[in-house]
């Protein structure tokens, strides 16, 4: 089941580039569960590479082409 703000931190990561868990937290104004909760969500549906560290940031898989 998809988080209702699941679609925002995907535009957030591709404005970006990438997506930490602070950053969504921050952006999207919800608590660590939930942000890893969509971090997740995100590395399963290949929109998000594993980080190589955690801590760190999670490099956007793909971009899309926005016409």
């Amino acid at each position: 089941m998809s988080d209702p703000l699941y679609q925002q931190a995907v535009d957030l990561g591709e404005r970006f580039g990438f997506v930490r868990i602070s950053m969504i937290q921050r952006h999207l104004g919800v608590g660590y569960t939930r942000a890893t909760q969509i971090i997740t969500e995100m590395l399963e549906n290949n929109i998000i590479e594993q980080a190589s560290d955690p801590r760190y940031s999670y490099p956007m898989a793909m971009t899309t082409q926005k016409d």
